[in-house]
């Protein structure tokens, strides 16, 4: 994961993208138990106008020039499928602006909090996503105050109440 982590750094440092994030399953082993995952989801925020289609085209490209190979919508780092997704609403984009850098492997890398995963989880709502829910909610350490803030502000506070009266 370093060289991906460096790979986008690169990005970011280039202007391509304005903040990368990682987050999915892949963020949960930071808070919780390691959850079966297949690839690694890094969410990104592009410096692009709201009227222009969006283009994954130039990272895909600068991913290529530095070796990995592309399969569908995934990077293919050594074995390691990896999946760019863009920021594809305000919490999700709120989110990777608030990540937090966290060490991994002699790097760091940012991640999303786990109030924010823990709110995506739930405007998701699948069933994986509720036992994410689950998951952060009996084994992260959250900041109440700050995921309350986040739910109300996303309109997800009732969804929150009603799944944690059933856990």
């Amino acid at each position: 994961m370093n060289a991906v982590i460096r790979t986008f750094r690169e990005l970011q440092a280039q202007g391509v993208i304005r903040a990368f994030a990682l987050g999915g399953a892949s963020a949960l082993v930071f808070y919780t138990e390691p959850v079966l995952t297949y690839d690694l989801d890094f969410f990104i925020i592009l410096d692009a106008p709201p009227d222009k289609p969006v283009s994954l085209q130039p990272i895909y490209e600068h991913f290529t020039r530095h070796g990995y190979s592309i399969s569908g919508e995934q990077v293919l780092v050594g074995d390691a499928p990896v999946q760019v997704l863009v920021a594809y609403n305000p919490l999700v984009e709120e989110a990777v602006q608030n990540a937090i850098e966290l060490p991994f492997n002699g790097e760091t890398v940012p991640v999303l909090t786990p109030e924010y995963l823990l709110a995506i989880a739930l405007q998701t709502n699948r069933h994986k996503d509720r036992e994410r829910v689950r998951l952060l909610w009996q084994q992260a350490s959250l900041d109440e105050a700050k995921l309350v803030d986040i739910l109300t502000r996303h309109e997800l506070l009732e969804r929150w109440n009603h799944l944690k009266s059933q856990m």
